[in-house]
């Protein structure tokens, strides 16, 4: 929020520049781990929702009354769930793509099997 205000125009970085700033040193920081995250509740999707909307809206320098898709759209942006999902299949591509030989590999597919048995 504090690099917001910053820059040589009236209302501070452009919003292309600021929502750039936002998905590669922000996002990374608040989904750390998410891949591991267990399913979200209603509760805790609807928190991660509204901080990230108001994120874009203080970004774009818009009110906090307008519509959510417009101001999704405007930057060219997805919700937080999506984004969360996104990383988790990344994960699973990443474990599926493994070496035989890494442990990790392993430990995920004796995970399967468990589940699968149960």
């Amino acid at each position: 929020m504090s690099l917001v205000n910053v820059g040589i125009c009236n209302n501070g970085l452009n919003p292309v520049t600021s929502y750039k700033m936002y998905k590669c040193i922000v996002m990374p920081r608040a989904l750390y781990g998410c891949e591991l995250w267990p399913i979200l509740n209603n509760s805790s999707k609807s928190m991660l929702e509204k901080s990230h909307r108001f994120c874009l809206k203080c970004i774009q320098c818009i009110s906090k009354y307008t519509r959510t898709d417009i101001c999704v759209s405007l930057i060219g942006s997805r919700n937080i769930c999506f984004e969360i999902e996104q990383r988790k299949l990344f994960f699973l591509g990443q474990l599926c793509c493994l070496s035989a030989l890494h442990i990790s590999r392993s430990i995920f597919l004796y995970r399967i099997v468990v589940f699968y048995h149960d």
